[in-house]
This record gives C-alpha cells, sequence and structure tokens, in this order.
C-alpha cells in the first residue's frame, strides 16, 4: 500500500493512512552502529501531514504520541494475525500496518 501511495498529495494520503492500526518497531543503535534495545508501539494513526505521521499510541503506552517522519518507504502492509510485542508482550491482532525505524545516537 505505502508503494502505491507514496506519490498520493498530503489530502490523500491522510486519507489512505489515517485511522488505519500500526505497530511500529523502533532500533537503537549507539554512535558507533552497536546495538541498544529494541521498543515497539501500536496505536491508530491520526494525522498526515509533511511534518509526519502521528500516532495515537494505544495499549501499554495508552494515551501518549508517537511521531514518526512521513516516510511512506517505512511503512507496510501487515498480514492478519497475532503480533505479539518482544518488548511489551502485548498482543496485537490484525493491524492494518507494520513500520520499522533504526535510530542512531548522534556522536
Amino acid at each position: 500500500m505505502a508503494e502505491i501511495h507514496a506519490s498520493l498529495p498530503a489530502k490523500e494520503r491522510s486519507e489512505v493512512y489515517v485511522g488505519k492500526y500500526i505497530i511500529v518497531g523502533l532500533t537503537y543503535l549507539d554512535a558507533d552502529g552497536t546495538f541498544l534495545r529494541v521498543d515497539q508501539r501500536h496505536g491508530v494513526i491520526v494525522m498526515v501531514e509533511t511534518a509526519g505521521i502521528g500516532i495515537a499510541l494505544k495499549g501499554d503506552h495508552d494515551g501518549e504520541t508517537l511521531s514518526v517522519p512521513l516516510d511512506l518507504r517505512a511503512i507496510t502492509d501487515a498480514d492478519p494475525g497475532e503480533y505479539v510485542l518482544a518488548s511489551t508482550n502485548e498482543v496485537v491482532v490484525d493491524p492494518d500496518l507494520i513500520s520499522t525505524w533504526t535510530l542512531m545516537k548522534a556522536a
């Protein structure tokens, strides 16, 4: 889905993604690339703008928000099924989308 909709204007992208349930995987590395930790969050996309994608988190992080860059290459359709989040042991059933990010500490 992300590849198909990447070239759409912002209004149409928003209509496609807002309301979709997403799992976000975050891998943290230190400045030399050494693995630090993995974190996973899940929730509903509430905003898609040039400034980024806003996600209203659910589960263990209910009430919090997460913003990720507007890079639709990092979003893929999720296969149906149950996803057990390693960082929280939460079970997410049939999310719409999955996104993964690697974050490296500045030197």
